[in-house]
């Protein structure tokens, strides 16, 4: 959530481009493991999920892509547990919301095939 609530948008700004609105509400993957898993939030560093669901770290700590793909490799074990990740923060007005599980999840189009030209 620090990436995306601070990082992105600093980075929007320096770049001189939009803030995407599809990056103003994410998924919070240490929060969904903390309350599926039921443990405290001091059990939800990277390393620390990864070890007790029997994953070894995969790259070099701390680099964005390699986290990003341990990550991704979390959530994966998560869907495959039963759990159902939902938004759970989003940026309003500039600030670090929570998102409540009971809240309706919105709408999102249908990703569409790019259309080739014959």
């Amino acid at each position: 959530s620090w990436d995306m609530s601070k990082f992105l948008n600093i980075q929007c700004r320096v770049s001189r481009i939009k803030h995407p609105s599809f990056a103003k509400k994410w998924i919070n993957i240490r929060k969904s493991y903390g309350n599926f898993y039921k443990v405290p939030r001091n059990q939800t560093k990277l390393m620390i999920m990864l070890e007790k669901l029997g994953m070894s770290y995969d790259g070099r700590p701390h680099c964005g892509l390699d986290d990003s793909k341990n990550i991704a490799r979390i959530a994966i074990r998560m869907l495959q547990d039963g759990c159902q990740l939902r938004v759970n923060e989003k940026m309003h007005a500039g600030q670090l919301m929570t998102v409540s599980s009971s809240t309706p999840l919105e709408g999102a189009p249908a990703p569409q095939m790019p259309r080739y030209r014959n």
